[in-house]
């Protein structure tokens, strides 16, 4: 039986404590496993290895015999009962051989043993069984016995070695490599550098870190766990690297069982003895190329056949000591060698030159003798070791771990004013917290102070201020060089991550996709497509009053509701498609999406801007990483959704939003001036203020003899322009916002009034920059009592504000007049006949939707829809966050808001914004998510506002944002400033979900009509042939009939032939008219889809003939007034060559009692068959699009009846 060695784990070295007294030292063991040191062992790191590599490892008898050493001694005695027997044996016959004092050893042994596969525990018979491993019992038995040609315990070299070593050589050698290591990792004198590699295990372990100074030429320090590895016996040293280096095997490609496997080769080999490289794989000759390094084997030269284990190597699985003194060391410093007095003197008697290297870390060295150094620990020396990360605690134990026989005798052991006074300074130096930076003072005037002061606090390197005497101080980042965000760069970025999202969207979402916008377009282009009742004028011109107010007043109220606007975008990409012939190919469908992708790009570079603005750099990446990760977006941006389209015209709106008046003095000027500007600003400063001194000297302006008062006026007028252009260009796109969707106009009429109010504010004598003294304003003669002045500023800038806010809107009125009335005469007015008459469908929208109601008819939800329901399904993930970044954003106190920097007024009005839009909107019955899609950008920078105040906390993290870099760099650094479990699941659910949503979720809905229209196309290139009666093929497509919920799929954008789209039908669901009969009035409104869904197969058998004309001709004429429901408009269908309709409605029966047939039996009896079946989803949230898309042709004899 092999000798029992156990290998003690890292930690498990000396300990020593002070005798008595005050010292309180903890050991070097305890502060090991604080530090990490040996809180694993190589048998904690085989516990966490999966069963195949175990397996594999075992193959290997030389691993077996290691792992045998290093298990317990119950768990050998096991191995050694079961290892040469053929069959199992029971648990309770060990049982039998133990004392029952064991028995909690003997279940330890079995759960260490079942945790490495070395033995299986089965029940059998009812009684429980230990079954050996038989990988790991034929390895071992190999190892005992020897045998076989597994060559795991090396190959020696069978010829004679010219250059042979003896075992002092070894010795010496191996301490030469290892005592460079730890020189270095002192920083002794004349120490040389160790190979990158090892380098580099050193800072991953956190031995040592990069020095901090600029100055130093980027070497490293140590560490407070580099100085705690010092002070551990070598085995411990050694393990605790070795760990390090099995944990980087994946990172550097080596296969994880080689490794192991060597190691546990090396300390079974002899000490002295040559070994042959030529049977070594390439993983294990990288490995030795490594050890050289660490003295774990001798090679002559790299390119040597042979190798050596050092001492180091063979006992790297027994717990022998490893005697690597130095060759001046003595038996008596291993039992001690510090002597220190009271007066803080300290003699080492040692000529160790490594451990007076550790002692020069926090002693100051005053004379060093053959055997003897004579030093003192001083406040400067403590300091040092401090700075490096040395606590006390470690100093004092390592004086109390060597210190001298006779210091034994005293009690305490150390002097208690030492050891006292080296704790004080740790103190000190935790008390006191210095920061390097520089401090910003003599503003000449409040107004640069707050500017300055605002911007330093926006970039996050504000650490002081006194707003009193008008100075702050900053950080050393603060005085770098900012690098300006590379917006080109990002939008690339952007444009190219949602052109990806718009390639890889194929399911179906909202009829609105096509319906309001794609179809309309593909009607102006191609002269053909389904016009919905939002597009048609209710009005019938030919019956209008001869008042031609009357008739106009009429048209307005009651014609097309939506705007012409949002078509006319995807015209010119129609357009491009018809003259190149890419018509009649996938790019179709593509490109629409794809220049909605261009817009949805646009609004995400925006919303970083506003969040840029908001909350600077580190709150901008955020809100990017939120927005472009945001579950909701990434299924609705790419997609042509009046709504999505409003959200990015939103998000420029509010990044051009000034959210402070003029005259408050917190506009950011700079962020929307021009070069030019910004440099007349510069000059246009008191001398005293430090953008004048930065201004480039081929641009300043000598203004000295202008005063104070007349660059004051001239910088405010700079400065006003920018204001008004700013404004102007906000106001501007949210008026286009408004055209494409009146119910915009929500959120800026709140803004609007916000600012009013505020600007309002600014006439009450306190708020008024005049009176403080501290305004932009700053010249006595304004401040004089009575002074009107500053009042008629404050009027003229509210004056300003309505002007521009009446002449954009009247500009945008006149605008969409023009357009929608050309639209409704061309579409509507003219194949009636009759006056032009003028059309504007924002009064449309408004009368139909807000005051007669007809959305309700869509659908009505509970009031509290938009907060238990909206919010959460467009925040998502983000919720969390974005609720934390509202709360805060409320929180803040208005008047403190009306002091404080512009990001908290744009939070705390965006966060006012988002709640009165919600609470105005849940006022309307009919709700759905994406009428919330234009506070997306609000919401996002919310979020990442509470995201920035929970995490974003590590100046290295926020250091490292504010950074030049990649966009897709900087969006992975937002990400690791993210808690673990937050990450894990925007790196999991989330890309998941939007998978499913965008590529899985309806995806028959949206390419079964462009698969059948591409049939069709195909099919009009070929001659008709006769067709077979019950055949087996698709058939010929003449026409299309969709029995399903109305504008369950796209129509003539997908369909895409003249012929087929005005031939085919489905079903549809037009609102109740705006006038109605008596008989109407007294009966709930049904639409089509209502009647066919009430009874289907009454529906086809009332209007449908018996047979089916196989010339398939067009729907006859509804028969008005035939059915008993004053709703009922008598529609008429003719069978077509082919239906479409979901699988759930084939299961419907009859309504009549006691009939079983179904539809899909009526449709089988007149001749239809499936043809095509496409999967659409797993479960669909309306039970009538519930089961795949089926398509069932014409299969019966030919008729003309």
């Amino acid at each position: 039986m092999a000798s029992q060695r156990h290998t003690p784990g890292p930690g498990q070295g000396l300990t020593s404590t002070a005798k008595g007294g005050n010292n309180n030292a903890l050991s070097i063991s305890e502060h090991s496993r604080a530090a990490g040191i040996g809180a694993e062992t190589i048998d904690d790191f085989l516990d966490r290895q999966p069963r195949s590599v175990l397996i594999r490892l075992y193959e290997k008898p030389a691993s077996c015999l290691a792992i045998f050493r290093l298990l317990p001694m119950m768990a050998r005695q096991l191995i050694m009962h079961m290892l040469f027997l053929d069959v199992p044996l029971a648990a309770d016959d060990f049982l039998a051989w133990i004392k029952k004092e064991a028995k909690k050893d003997f279940d330890g042994a079995v759960d260490k043993l079942s945790r490495l596969s070395i033995v299986q525990l089965k029940t059998t018979g009812g009684k429980q069984i230990l079954l050996l491993n038989a990988v790991f019992t034929e390895g071992m038995r190999r190892a005992l016995t020897g045998g076989g040609k597994h060559r795991s315990f090396g190959v020696p070299c069978d010829t004679e070695d010219k250059n042979a070593v003896d075992v002092a050589f070894l010795d010496q050698y191996a301490r030469t490599k290892w005592e460079t290591i730890l020189h270095y990792m002192v920083g002794s004198d004349n120490s040389s550098t160790p190979r990158e590699p090892v380098l580099y295990l050193l800072r991953r372990s956190n031995l040592m870190q990069p020095r901090s100074s600029a100055s130093s030429g980027g070497g490293l320090n140590i560490t407070s766990r580099g100085f705690q590895f010092l002070l551990e016996d070598v085995n411990t040293q050694l393990w605790d690297l070795l760990l390090q280096y099995l944990d980087m095997a994946e990172e550097r490609n080596m296969d994880l069982v080689e490794v192991l496997a060597f190691l546990f080769m090396l300390g079974s080999l002899e000490l002295g003895r040559d070994y042959s490289t030529e049977e070594l794989p390439e993983t294990q000759l990288h490995m030795l190329e490594d050890f050289r390094d660490y003295g774990l084997v001798y090679q002559r030269k790299a390119s040597s056949r042979r190798f050596y284990p050092t001492r180091l190597a063979t006992t790297l699985t027994s717990s022998a000591a490893i005697p690597l003194l130095s060759s001046n060391g003595t038996e008596q410093e291993e039992r001690g060698y510090i002597i220190l007095e009271t007066n803080y003197r300290l003699y080492a008697y040692t000529s160790n030159p490594l451990r007076v290297a550790v002692l020069s870390l926090f002693v100051t060295i005053k004379a060093r003798f053959p055997n003897l150094v004579v030093g003192s620990i001083t406040r400067d020396s403590v300091k040092s070791a401090l700075a490096n990360g040395i606590t006390a605690e470690q100093i004092i134990t390592y004086l109390t771990h060597h210190a001298h026989v006779q210091m034994h005798r005293n009690d305490p052991l150390l002097p208690v004013t030492v050891s006292d006074q080296i704790r004080l300074w740790e103190r000190e130096k935790n008390r006191v917290q210095q920061n390097l930076g520089s401090l910003f003072t003599d503003f000449t005037s409040q107004f640069d102070f707050e500017e300055v002061r605002n911007y330093a606090k926006q970039l996050g390197v504000l650490v002081w201020e006194d707003d009193s005497k008008r100075r702050f101080f900053v950080d050393e980042a603060g005085n770098e060089p900012r690098s300006p965000v590379n917006h080109f760069a990002l939008f690339s970025f952007l444009l190219v991550f949602r052109i990806l999202v718009a390639l890889g969207t194929r399911t179906f979402f909202q009829p609105d996709e096509h319906y309001q916008t794609t179809e309309i377009a593909h009607r102006i282009v191609f002269g053909y497509g389904f016009k919905s009742w939002e597009w048609s004028s209710s009005n019938d011109v030919s019956s209008l009053s001869k008042s031609y107010f009357r008739a106009a007043l009429r048209n307005l109220l009651h014609g097309p509701i939506r705007s012409i606007l949002h078509p006319l975008l995807f015209v010119p990409g129609y357009t491009l498609l018809k003259l190149t012939g890419l018509d009649q190919t996938s790019l179709l469908v593509l490109f629409p999406r794809l220049q909605q992708a261009v817009i949805a790009a646009v609004g995400d570079l925006y919303t970083f801007r506003l969040a840029n603005r908001v909350g600077g750099p580190v709150v901008a990446w955020l809100a990017t990483l939120v927005n472009l990760s945001n579950l909701y977006t990434l299924f609705t941006a790419t997609r042509t959704l009046s709504n999505s389209t409003e959200a990015a015209i939103t998000a420029a709106a509010l990044f051009y939003w000034p959210y402070v008046p003029f005259f408050s003095s917190r506009f950011d000027v700079n962020t929307f001036s021009t070069v030019q500007e910004r440099v007349k600003l510069q000059a246009l400063q008191s001398p005293g203020c430090i953008w004048q001194q930065s201004a480039p000297k081929e641009t300043y302006t000598d203004l000295s003899d202008q005063t104070e008062y007349d660059r004051d006026l001239d910088q405010k007028q700079i400065s006003r322009l920018v204001y008004d252009r700013t404004l102007r260009k906000s106001v501007v796109l949210a008026a286009l916002a408004c055209l494409l969707r009146p119910t915009s106009g929500v959120l800026w009429v709140f803004l609007a009034v916000e600012l009013l109010v505020r600007q309002l504010h600014c006439l009450h004598p306190k708020s008024s920059p005049a009176s403080g003294g501290k305004g932009k304003l700053g010249g006595e003669a304004e401040q004089q009592e009575g002074s009107v002045l500053p009042l008629l500023e404050l009027i003229g800038e509210a004056g300003s504000f309505v002007n521009i806010l009446l002449t954009t809107a009247l500009a945008a009125l006149g605008l969409a007049l023009a357009v929608d009335t050309a639209y409704d005469c061309l579409e509507n007015q003219a194949p009636r006949g009759g006056r032009l008459l003028p059309a504007l469908s924002l009064v449309s929208f408004l009368h139909k939707n807000v005051v007669s109601n007809i959305s309700i008819f869509y659908g009505a939800n509970p009031w509290h829809f938009y907060l238990s329901q909206g919010l959460p399904v467009l925040c998502t993930t983000w919720l969390p966050a974005t609720l934390f970044g509202l709360i805060t954003a409320l929180q803040v106190d208005t008047n403190a808001v009306m002091r404080r920097s512009l990001g908290d007024s744009a939070k705390r009005s965006l966060a006012k914004l988002v709640c009165v839009t919600m609470a105005l909107y849940s006022l309307l019955g009919h709700k759905e998510f994406r009428f919330l899609q234009p506070l997306l950008p609000a919401l996002s920078v919310l979020a990442a506002s509470g995201l920035a105040e929970s995490y974003a906390r590590d100046p290295q993290s926020i250091a490292r944002l504010r950074q030049s870099a990649t966009p897709p760099k900087q969006l992975w650094r937002s990400l690791n400033v993210l808690p673990f479990w937050l990450r894990a699941v925007l790196l999991t659910f989330q890309p998941m979900a939007a998978v499913y949503l965008i590529t899985v979720h309806s995806v028959a809905q949206e390419q079964v009509p462009y698969k059948l229209g591409q049939l069709y196309r195909q099919q009009q290139l070929s001659p008709p042939t006769e067709p077979v009666e019950f055949g087996p093929d698709f058939g010929r497509i003449h026409n299309l009939g969709f029995l399903m919920p109305c504008h369950s799929t796209p129509w003539a954008t997908h369909l895409h032939d003249q012929q087929l789209v005005e031939r085919s039908w489905f079903i549809e669901c037009p609102p109740p008219p705006s006038s109605m009969t008596p008989a109407q009035k007294g009966r709930e409104y049904w639409d089509q889809s209502d009647f066919f869904y009430h009874d289907p197969i009454r529906y086809l058998v009332d209007r449908f003939p018996y047979n089916v004309d196989t010339t398939y001709p067009s729907a006859p004429d509804p028969i008005r007034g035939a059915g008993e429901n004053p709703w009922d408009k008598g529609w008429r269908h003719s069978w077509p060559s082919h239906l479409v309709v979901f699988e759930s409605l084939l299961k419907e029966g009859t309504r009549k009692a006691g009939h079983t047939r179904t539809l899909k039996n009526l449709l089988s009896l007149k001749g239809y068959r499936e043809v095509g079946r496409y999967w659409n989803t797993p479960k669909h949230e309306d039970p009538r699009r519930d089961g795949d898309i089926v398509v069932l042709a014409y299969k019966g004899p030919q008729s003309h009846r």
